[in-house]
């Protein structure tokens, strides 16, 4: 069951270790690669703003990424994007 924490975390985990994904959404493009979106959990089954993709057509792009902010992002990228993001929610200033 996915449950909504109150606020956010200060900071992300060194290792998303203990957290789920789940698929929100798969194209297969036959030979051309597949892409799907996942939707993020914490540890406790938290919602997070997260997303994960994955593209493995040419030039596909994979990796994290969160609401208002631009591009996907390693796991080491986020963690450091975070409390800039957490502060603004992605929002200009």
């Amino acid at each position: 069951m996915t449950t909504k924490r109150v606020g956010l975390p200060k900071e992300l985990p060194a290792s998303p270790e203990g957290w789920t994904r789940r698929m929100q959404m798969h194209l297969n493009f036959g030979e051309g690669g597949g892409a799907a979106t996942f939707s993020i959990l914490d540890d406790e089954g938290h919602a997070m703003p997260i997303t994960y993709q994955y593209d493995t057509r040419k030039r596909g792009l994979t990796g994290f990424t969160l609401p208002n902010h631009e591009g996907v992002m390693t796991w080491e990228e986020l963690r450091a994007a975070w409390p800039e993001w957490r502060k603004t929610r992605g929002r200009p200033a």
